[in-house]
């Protein structure tokens, strides 16, 4: 299994599109790191992986309520 890689977490103009900029935009950065981990993985870490992004989710609402 070959480690993600990832850029710095400083933000920076991107070349995608418009609409991946700004679902980049809105997660935080641990969130789109485990985006790209799931791709490295089979199904049964992405499920764990799943349980661990709908807990962060869960927390940024209670956070902001």
């Amino acid at each position: 299994m070959k480690t993600p890689t990832r850029p710095s977490w400083t933000w920076t103009p991107c070349s995608c599109s418009a609409v991946s900029c700004r679902s980049a935009l809105s997660k935080t950065g641990t969130e789109v790191f485990l985006d790209d981990v799931e791709l490295e993985l089979g199904e049964v870490q992405v499920a764990r992986l799943n349980t661990i992004k709908a807990g962060i989710a869960q927390r940024r609402a209670e956070l902001s309520a």
